[in-house]
């Protein structure tokens, strides 16, 4: 019978170290990891002028859609004075009504940072519309009145602007506002 001498750390042909299959296991870990992590980090890393004009944009989209599914017209109300906006839907008689659910889309109060300055329509001629609510009708069909809105934060100006052929909502600020045009349009 044979006897073999019992191995130690020290006498050890192991080299040291990670192999390959561990540090990929570790990689792999650490990119599900971040892959679960990152979209609540990107919400903190965005400003409130960067959550508010998405905010609005996706609102936008989401009525248009809404207002093509239930073949309804919806509006939303920008009230300038208040620095506040909201979405109505149209009753069977006509009349407009305020959701009060879900969440996003009951009034909204913008924070105080940012402030609506002004609607311009879209239509030739329109002129800019400073100190009163403003409606933007969307029709059943999907169509948008066009309009920018403008948002001041400090001293810069941003822009959000809705064209009606195809829904594009397009954001700006500083030196893209001038002129306020669609790419679009021609």
């Amino acid at each position: 019978m044979r006897i073999f001498p019992a191995r130690n750390c020290e006498h050890s042909s192991r080299t040291p170290g990670f192999t390959l299959i561990e540090l990929l296991v570790v990689l792999a870990l650490l990119s599900i990891t971040l892959v679960m992590v990152m979209p609540a980090l990107n919400g903190a890393f965005q400003s409130e002028r960067e959550r508010e004009i998405l905010r609005i944009s996706r609102l936008i989209r989401m009525i248009r859609n809404e207002s093509v599914l239930t073949s309804r017209r919806h509006r939303i109300l920008f009230d300038l004075p208040n620095n506040t906006y909201s979405v109505e839907w149209e009753d069977a008689d006509g009349g407009f009504l305020t959701f009060d659910q879900p969440k996003n889309l009951r009034p909204h109060q913008i924070p105080k940072s940012l402030r609506m300055i002004e609607v311009l329509p879209g239509g030739q001629g329109a002129r800019p519309i400073r100190d009163r609510p403003v409606y933007i009708m969307i029709d059943s069909s999907g169509f948008i009145d066009p309009f920018t809105l403008l948002l001041r934060e400090g001293k810069a100006v941003h822009a959000i602007r809705v064209a009606t052929l195809m829904g594009r909502i397009d954001r700006a600020s500083g030196d893209e506002l001038n002129p306020p045009r669609f790419s679009d349009d021609r």
